[in-house]
């Protein structure tokens, strides 16, 4: 199975819990994986690299500049852009990387959809 959506994403941690039980960190680390790569390709990522302590997102032209700006300020000094022939975003984290990973992608779709609906 796989993940194409944020319904989805629910859907197939529902259907393990209801086959296997309760899920191991391991396989609830791999459906977030899962998750966070259907988010990056909604957003036009190219690839997400982590090392160390930060994790860089190199981007296409999907995310649109007010939500990068928005995200950039409410992450103040977590989040850092780097504009050019080619953009990148990177996200300084202390924890719960997957987790936060998917909440600030999550912001960043909905952030260029409302900025799309005002053009």
């Amino acid at each position: 199975s796989e993940i194409y959506s944020e319904k989805d994403y629910f859907d197939m941690q529902m259907e393990l819990i209801d086959r296997f039980g309760e899920m191991p960190k391991s396989v609830e680390n791999l459906v977030e994986c899962m998750y966070i790569r259907c988010l990056c390709e909604e957003l036009g990522i190219e690839s997400a690299i982590r090392d160390n302590d930060s994790v860089m997102f190199t981007m296409g032209n999907n995310i649109s500049p007010e939500a990068i700006v928005t995200i950039m300020h409410e992450y103040k000094g977590k989040i850092m852009y780097s504009g050019g022939e080619k953009s990148y975003l990177c996200y300084k984290y202390k924890d719960n990387l997957l987790y936060n990973v998917k909440i600030i992608l999550q912001k960043l779709i909905k952030l260029t959809q409302q900025s799309d609906e005002r053009l």
